[in-house]
């Protein structure tokens, strides 16, 4: 118990990860999800928690809902959950999308490509490529 609510003091963690960690220490199953069922109880783990915070840090840093969704399903968030803030990653994209291009130069396929890498569905990098290549002529 101790071991993971010092894990959790860093920062949050999905229940996987934390029971990972905690596993990788040599701690025995039957401890490690008795640990987790307190945790979750006491309102100290919380997937949902993590899963924000998680998906507010990647949309912060010019990530796309495709992204953002598959690093959640990635680190054991739930589908629901995911979905959720796929759903929230989604509300603003396409201004995510072209501010992340402001600050990136190329061809339009170099471009389509970064953003395409970033998870942003092939729809919103073809709009914000073009709004980008626009702006760029314009200056």
């Amino acid at each position: 118990m101790q071991q993971a609510v010092s894990l959790l003091a860093r920062r949050e963690h999905s229940s996987r990860e934390l029971r990972d960690k905690l596993r990788a220490r040599s701690f025995s199953a039957e401890a490690v999800e008795e640990a987790l069922a307190t945790l979750r109880q006491k309102d100290l783990q919380s997937d949902q928690r993590f899963a924000e915070a998680c998906a507010r840090s990647l949309m912060d840093r010019g990530y796309g809902s495709l992204r953002v969704a598959g690093e959640l399903r990635e680190r054991g968030v739930s589908g629901d959950i995911a979905q959720e803030f796929e759903s929230l990653a989604r509300e603003k994209e396409f201004e995510r999308a072209c501010e992340v291009l402001r600050r990136k130069t190329g061809t339009r396929q170099q471009q389509l490509r970064f953003l395409n890498q970033r998870g942003y569905p092939g729809e919103i990098a073809r709009r914000a490529v073009d709004v980008a290549l626009r702006e760029s002529r314009d200056d």
